[in-house]
């Protein structure tokens, strides 16, 4: 039977070629004019159909992408922050559709799972307080919550307003490295260039406990504190992401949030990965909306308004 995704995905596809002012015969809407067939034995078709659509749609809105994003992100440096659970092919594309839009790639840091664990609070506490004394340029309102500092000290770290970035300096290395010490980050490389975007790459929801809650609260908590240090935030992940117990949800949930941060929630597809970027640039130019086709969403992509 056709999902949920791929509606969201097909209609993505057609709406993104429409603003491109590509001319459109049947290809990607056809599928969604086509009444549901079933097999011989009256059951739907089998998922491998749509799975051969959806491939369709993906490689349509692919050949889309160069039109659609190209120096879009020009003179911008981007870091990418991946938060447990991303896919490594998630992160990847991402990573190639903001490099082939103009950005310079500053650095990737993977969040840990302790990080964002709430029962490792204490140990982020106590680390933050140690690494706010030392780290005399970095400003932290008084009486911030744990996760407030801890996300204005990585903020510091790895972000900026300049839109070239800047390089990190001594202070920002001892933020680094008392945070990997900790195990609370982790580096493929040294960071060497604070970013002027952040992209935070999220992945699934989880199974809505209250663990799951309290790490999307503490995400939320840090994709505020790198955005008010740098030119602006996108969190984008699957469509399960939105879900209730998910990290876009918690976003979009967030009063101070979402009207600061940008959020995509079908980045794991090509056509998500063109909404990424235009976010992205969105953000660049002092703008804010969540997008996608799950809950929450101010539109479809920047500029148009939401299905339905």
């Amino acid at each position: 039977m056709i999902s949920f995704r791929y509606h969201i995905v097909s209609l993505v596809a057609v709406l993104l070629a429409l603003g491109a002012g590509v001319a459109l015969g049947s290809g990607p809407l056809e599928r969604e004019n086509k009444p549901e067939t079933t097999s011989t034995t009256g059951a739907p078709q089998s998922s491998a159909e749509d799975e051969a659509y959806t491939r369709v749609n993906d490689g349509f809105a692919a050949s889309l992408q160069a039109g659609m994003t190209n120096a879009r992100l020009r003179g911008r440096t981007v870091t990418l922050l991946v938060l447990p659970g991303a896919a490594p092919d998630q992160v990847t594309a991402l990573t190639s559709a903001v490099t082939q839009a103009g950005a310079s790639l500053a650095g990737a840091v993977r969040i840990s799972e302790d990080l964002v664990n709430p029962s490792k609070r204490q140990l982020v506490d106590e680390l933050g307080g140690q690494l706010e004394a030392s780290a005399t340029k970095v400003i932290i309102d008084t009486g911030a919550g744990t996760y407030d500092r801890i996300g204005a000290l990585l903020a510091f770290a790895v972000s900026t307003a300049a839109p070239a970035g800047d390089p990190v300096d001594q202070q920002g290395k001892g933020i680094l490295a008392g945070l990997s010490t900790a195990g609370l980050l982790s580096m493929d490389k040294e960071l060497q260039r604070r970013g002027n975007l952040v992209l935070v790459v999220a992945g699934p929801a989880g199974d809505g406990g209250d663990a799951d809650a309290g790490g999307a609260s503490i995400v939320t908590s840090l994709a505020k504190a790198l955005d008010a240090g740098s030119g602006g935030v996108v969190v984008a992940g699957p469509l399960s992401a939105a879900d209730p117990a998910g990290v876009l949800t918690a976003v979009r949930n967030d009063t101070a949030a979402v009207t600061a941060v940008s959020t995509v929630d079908i980045a794991d597809v090509p056509a998500g990965r063109i909404i990424t970027v235009l976010a992205l640039a969105e953000q660049a130019a002092k703008g804010a909306g969540q997008y996608g086709g799950g809950a929450g969403v101010t539109g479809l992509y920047p500029g148009v308004g939401p299905i339905g």
